[in-house]
């Protein structure tokens, strides 16, 4: 199905709270994120598309208020966007201190995304059982091998 998805695209990986972004067929960024709070504030499953990128928005829900720098939104009101009052992304942070189902992700991997994002591009969000050894092997740990 490459076809379909093409060489340009992120994936999201809700059960390892981890983004990887591919520009024509080479893995660019992957990085830690936190996702949406499990329940009625979870981030949903499914293939989307990036519906616009714009610089210094301000996201407004029924209870905050939030500006940003980099917004990407990919399904409605969720979207990939810095998230400078989370103290660290990854591992289970979702569970206590997860979006309104936003991708929240650290302003230098928003940045690297937001730069290689193309409008309409496919963003791709999955659960799947999760992998008890799952250490992500950073681009730059890979580089350094």
């Amino acid at each position: 199905a490459t076809g379909e998805i093409g060489d340009t695209y992120v994936e999201i990986d809700l059960t390892n709270q981890y983004l990887y972004m591919s520009v024509d067929g080479k893995l660019i960024r992957d990085c830690p994120v936190v996702t949406g709070l499990p329940g009625s504030r979870a981030t949903p499953q499914g293939v989307y598309r990036l519906k616009s990128k714009s610089m210094n928005v301000t996201l407004v829900g029924p209870d905050y208020r939030t500006p940003v720098r980099y917004w990407m939104p990919f399904n409605g009101g969720i979207g990939m966007h810095d998230a400078t009052w989370q103290s660290y992304f990854g591992g289970n942070k979702y569970l206590t201190r997860g979006s309104h189902g936003c991708i929240n992700m650290a302003m230098s991997d928003v940045a690297a995304v937001y730069e290689n994002a193309k409008v309409n591009m496919p963003v791709i969000c999955y659960y799947h059982d999760r992998i008890d050894a799952f250490k992500p092997i950073s681009a730059y740990e890979r580089n350094k091998a």
